[in-house]
């Protein structure tokens, strides 16, 4: 990146007249992805001036220097210039369109951007008008997210990509607007818009329907969780109703959904509605967590606040005999540091509550901890959780996140927390060999972006988006990290009473699998 950026610098301090020429434009960047795993940027000036744009188009050889070689081609009417950089091995392609300087060192873009020209298609999407319309433009900046080649673009630095999600997200989202600026010279900050498909069978629908709750699961999230990603609303029951709602849009789909809620109730004999459904709070998070105990297993945790969580203990002791009396499984209660931890064999019903969001819980382990339910493929994920809970090593004890946190609203429909030095290592499983070792190189300047929050709040047709990203010296975040890891054990062992359940990486208290 500095290597980039001094290179920069030199183009700079090189071409000062031409800059100077070309005056104070807009421009345009854009990311295309031209065929699998490869993309290319694309650029636009606007240069206003007839007599500057001639200029440009008729010295272009002889501003390019002796480092080049100039040739031309015709595309559709369009004189399109080839400059071929004889030290790089590589071409620049520029092309006037109207008033417009296009360039790209991809020579597809520029062809498609003169068939653009000629039929619009973005220029015309009422989608992407609405939304630059509504984006401020006060800031450094504005950047624009076109959802439906996410998943593509993703795909360039990664072949594990969440592909369930990522379709979701492709289907029903259109676009985002970001109005970029700094605060204080350390924080990034960013404010616009988001639209969505209104006809698409998405959870996202359902929540922009449902108001906006308060963010409370910071109690129990550990301080060394890498992703915070939080689901709030007026309350639960309003949110069902709207995504029961958007389901009976789709006769076939509901129809598949209602068969599989009368499937579960009537082999368990229960009533989701009123055993499951009634108890659930304003919020549902996941968690994902940095844990020294599975460093190979993604530590997911889903957790529920609760309306009143005397009923919700009440309810899940209910489900758990019904289970105990219905089916063969057979699980013995587990008491770790005075939290019993059980299991829930009640197949499909993350998959009923929120669509594919949490298809991966199929059949969680689950504990309470004050107002909280919390779910988990893996009783170590309960055991971290219950751990830093009781040493008060949480979220909600960090400064560090309190402060970030003060920047958004307190209310919110969608929230998402990334603490980047925790989420690093995740990063590396989840990309390819090129990106990891490009991740590698750059892990400092990575690092420094130490915390990310992305909150969306329903307004109308819209969720207003408003993103803060905070930077840190690497030196202090690697240094934080060491601190923290320190703290933990430290409080851990206070707390510990033998041997057995000390946490630590060398002893591991392990419950057996259940099948």
């Amino acid at each position: 990146v500095t290597e980039s950026l001094n290179t920069l610098d030199q183009t700079f301090k090189e071409r000062k007249e031409l800059i100077e020429f070309i005056g104070e434009r807009d421009i345009l960047i854009s990311v295309h992805v031209y065929k699998p795993k490869s993309y290319g940027l694309f650029y636009t000036v606007d240069i206003q001036k007839l007599s500057k744009l001639r200029f440009l188009q008729n010295s272009i050889a002889k501003l390019a220097g002796e480092g080049f070689e100039v040739t031309k081609r015709t595309y559709k009417d369009h004189e399109i210039t080839e400059l071929y950089n004889k030290k790089e091995r590589e071409t620049l392609y520029l092309s006037f369109v109207k008033n417009q300087l296009i360039a790209s060192y991809t020579h597809v873009l520029i062809e498609k951007s003169i068939d653009q020209y000629q039929n619009p298609v973005i220029g015309r999407d009422v989608n992407y008008i609405e939304i630059n319309k509504e984006t401020p433009e006060d800031g450094f900046f504005k950047m624009f997210v076109q959802y439906k080649y996410l998943n593509k673009y993703l795909a360039c630095f990664s072949n594990k990509m969440n592909s369930e999600l990522l379709k979701t997200v492709e289907k029903s989202w259109l676009y985002s607007g970001f109005n970029i600026g700094l605060k204080e010279s350390t924080t990034i900050q960013a404010e616009g818009f988001t639209n969505f498909d209104l006809t698409s069978e998405s959870y996202l629908r359902a929540l922009q329907k449902s108001g906006k709750g308060k963010r409370t699961i910071a109690k129990v999230a550990p301080k060394n969780t890498a992703l915070y990603l939080s689901f709030a609303f007026d309350d639960f029951d309003t949110f069902y109703e709207n995504f029961e709602s958007i389901k009976e849009e789709n006769e076939e789909t509901f129809k598949a959904y209602n068969e599989q809620v009368k499937e579960v109730e009537n082999m368990l004999d229960i009533n989701l509605k009123d055993d499951v459904f009634s108890w659930i709070g304003s919020e549902i998070a996941l968690l994902h967590i940095n844990n020294v105990i599975s460093k190979k297993k993604q530590d997911l945790a889903v957790v529920f606040t609760t309306k009143n969580i005397d009923k919700a203990r009440e309810k899940l002791n209910f489900i758990l005999a019904k289970i105990k009396e219905k089916t063969p499984l057979k699980f013995k209660q587990i008491n770790y540091k005075g939290y019993d931890i059980n299991f829930l064999d009640l197949k499909c019903f993350f998959k009923m509550l929120a669509g594919n969001l949490f298809a991966k819980m199929e059949k969680p382990y689950f504990t309470i901890i004050d107002d909280y339910v919390i779910f988990s493929n893996s009783p170590n994920t309960l055991k971290e959780i219950i751990n830093t809970q009781l040493i008060g090593f949480t979220l909600a004890s960090n400064q560090n996140y309190l402060d970030f946190n003060d920047q958004f609203d307190e209310k919110s429909s969608v929230f998402a927390y990334i603490n980047t030095p925790y989420i690093y290592d995740e990063l590396l499983t989840l990309t390819d060999s090129k990106t990891r070792n490009s991740i590698r190189k750059n892990k400092d300047y990575i690092v420094s972006f130490s915390q990310l929050g992305l909150q969306l709040i329903s307004q109308g047709d819209f969720f207003e988006n408003y993103l803060v990203v905070g930077y840190e010296d690497p030196v202090n975040v690697q240094k934080q990290r060491i601190d923290d890891k320190k703290l933990r054990a430290e409080l851990l062992h206070k707390i510990a009473k033998d041997v057995d359940t000390v946490l630590t990486e060398e002893t591991v208290f392990k419950l057996p699998e259940i099948y």
